[in-house]
């Protein structure tokens, strides 16, 4: 709204009165007038391969260097420009928000939880603070069923009798323990996405 106006009161100057039917596409308005391009820093993302080619478009980025990055390895001209921080791990509090200024609107955490942010603290600054609750629901799903799995073939016991040294009564034991999947019943305890996750009837 802030690019059409000043448009038409450039248009209001150099021709008249502001036409509907004369004036520019909002393609060509933010043509003349500077597209607006957040800045969006991605603090400790392993990288940027799948942020940038949806929104390198849209916005400006600045990544951080890799995983192990916190605030505290960017420079004071990149955290006052920031308009959102993308944050895995790092901690953002008090102390990380009061190098920002203004401009910054947004902390995301790449995960459902917020334990490393500091809510009170961006409440207190007016950032919202979001969160990406569907993350890692089929990841968690898979490594559930493949535990499920696990238990009922035993496969952390034979893989203790082969390291240490052979084949013996112990693994026959062990394979005495194992349980075929078919005809069981597949209780799942528990809530949410994750539990939502897992195949309906679990192995086939």
């Amino acid at each position: 709204r802030l690019h059409m106006k000043a448009f038409r009161a450039q248009a209001r100057a150099a021709t008249g009165p502001w036409q509907p039917q004369r004036s520019l596409t909002p393609q060509r308005t933010f043509a003349l007038c500077g597209p607006l391009r957040p800045r969006v820093v991605l603090v400790d993302m392993p990288d940027d391969s799948v942020e940038r080619p949806l929104l390198m478009d849209k916005v400006d980025f600045t990544f951080g260097g890799g995983p192990s990055v916190s605030t505290d390895d960017l420079d004071d001209q990149t955290m006052r420009e920031a308009e959102a921080l993308i944050v895995r791990r790092c901690h953002i509090g008090a102390r990380e928000l009061a190098r920002t200024s203004d401009r910054l609107k947004l902390v995301l955490r790449v995960g459902v939880g917020v334990d490393n942010i500091d809510a009170a603290a961006c409440r207190q600054r007016g950032v919202i603070l979001s969160n990406i609750p569907g993350a890692w629901v089929e990841e968690v799903a898979d490594h559930t069923l493949y535990l499920l799995l696990a238990l009922l073939r035993r496969t952390e016991d034979l893989q203790q009798v082969v390291r240490s040294g052979g084949w013996t009564m112990a693994a026959s034991e062990a394979h005495q323990r194992m349980r075929r999947a078919r005809g069981l019943t597949m209780g799942i305890v528990g809530v949410g996405r994750h539990r939502d996750g897992l195949p309906p009837a679990g192995p086939a």
